[in-house]
């Protein structure tokens, strides 16, 4: 059992690099239970991204190698924390799995499902999808209900989500949650929507209290200063000390506004300067940093929206194709995507370019905001349009995303007068509102 502990009681432990945190994985493969299995596997997903191709390569072939693959009682836990790690060679496993005789029926079964599921995000499949007139389209028509409120349950959204992936035309019955179906994908936003504040707002805060922000991202951050017509802070944590102030009173806003800027731009730079103030430090310490805005008493593991992570589940058990799309920094959202039972190939946040595990002042587009998500959600899986969307800034950062599905959920409450019209515009296209618990 995890206990939560308050982030100020928590040691502070020697900084990780890629070299430490690969030895670190090896050991573990080599030592632990076979009981933990899962556990090590998902540890080893989230470094994976950080690694060079050699030392990824060779975890993942341990991992594909492990013993409990040829554990009956096992076998279930090595399917399911190789779905983790992903990739082509996990795949490969999984079908071998799939047709073999070890393990049990279940495990077998799994095998197949997973193997599929981690198929459609492979990137020669991406790349055909994305090549293909018919990602354009949706694989079949829904009809959103007239008698449904515009406020929903959770329990009326599952019943949506089930007709929406699984009808192939109004009027059909609903397949069985064990049939998949590869062109159904569920793309959600993360802050405000899966769970309750912004962990990029967050994990920023940490770093200016904590004197994390690196000199290299100094630069960037001063540069923003000066476009906003403010001075120059020689401390780079100071410097995003300030634009956070100027952020978070309204500041920056009202001199974009005289500047002729939207308003939607401004939060665009601000989002964009927040990722880009993670830069001259290793990923794998920023991912370990976050770790501990979840865990901690009140964090946000405790924030998670219990109807909206139902939601996730039971589009998983329908064979729905889940990926999370934030403007937060990548390596803060891939810790906060496995809480929400998403691996980290199947996030796409703000990117940094990269020095082997070290991020660099520069951002690899698309940058995931507003259009840009769309451009996130084809690089992720090749297609144009989710089947369902789940997102809170319904004219802000999620406006494209949400308007561009076939059954958007905007998850409330939404109170903005423009915000509600914009939806109400779009309630026969099937536009609804959820307020989780």
């Amino acid at each position: 059992m995890v206990v939560s502990k308050k982030i100020s009681d928590m040691p502070i432990e020697p900084p990780i690099t890629a070299a430490k945190q690969s030895s670190h994985l090896r050991q573990l493969l080599e030592n632990t239970a076979n009981a933990e299995v899962l556990a090590v596997f998902r540890e080893i997903a989230q470094a994976l991204p950080y690694f060079g191709e050699q030392t990824a390569s060779e975890l993942v072939n341990l991992c594909t190698r492990h013993d409990a693959a040829n554990s009956r009682e096992l076998a279930s836990d090595w399917v399911a924390g190789l779905w983790w790690i992903g990739g082509e060679a996990a795949q490969i496993a999984l079908l071998d799995h799939a047709q073999g005789v070890n393990g049990s029926p279940n495990s077998r079964d799994e095998a197949n499902r997973l193997a599929r599921d981690i198929s459609f995000f492979l990137p020669k499949e991406i790349a055909a999808r994305a090549t293909s007139a018919s990602s354009l389209h949706l694989t079949h028509q829904w009809q959103a209900n007239d008698d449904d409120e515009l406020i929903i349950s959770r329990s009326r959204a599952a019943e949506l989500i089930t007709q929406v992936c699984s009808a192939d035309a109004p009027g059909q019955s609903a397949q069985s949650e064990a049939d998949t179906r590869d062109a159904e994908v569920l793309a959600t936003d993360c802050d405000g929507t899966t769970w309750a504040g912004d962990i990029g707002e967050a994990y920023l805060d940490l770093a200016i209290t904590e004197n994390f922000v690196a000199e290299t991202a100094g630069q960037a951050l001063n540069a923003m200063l000066n476009d906003y017509g403010m001075d120059e802070v020689r401390k780079p944590s100071d410097a995003a000390g300030a634009l956070r102030d100027a952020f978070s009173s309204g500041e920056l806003h009202r001199t974009g506004a005289s500047l002729g800027m939207a308003p939607n731009t401004v939060t665009r730079d601000y989002y964009h300067i927040s990722s880009l103030a993670l830069a001259g430090r290793s990923a794998l310490e920023h991912k370990r940093r976050a770790r501990t805005l979840f865990e901690a008493q009140g964090g946000f593991r405790d924030r998670i929206f219990p109807d909206v992570l139902a939601l996730l589940q039971k589009a998983k058990r329908l064979g729905v194709h889940r990926v999370a799309i934030s403007a937060s920094n990548q390596c803060l959202v891939e810790i906060g995507a496995e809480y929400l039972g998403l691996p980290p190939w199947a996030v796409f946040g703000a990117r940094l370019t990269r020095n082997g595990d070290v991020l660099m002042p520069k951002t690899k587009p698309p940058f995931p905001f507003g259009p840009g998500k769309i451009d996130a959600l084809r690089a992720l899986t090749g297609c144009n349009r989710p089947t369902v969307a789940f997102g809170a800034s319904v004219l802000r950062t999620d406006r494209e995303l949400l308007d561009a599905a076939q059954f958007p959920v905007a998850i409330g409450p939404i109170t903005s007068p423009p915000a509600l019209a914009h939806i109400n515009a779009r309630r026969q296209s099937g536009y609804r509102i959820l307020v989780p618990k």
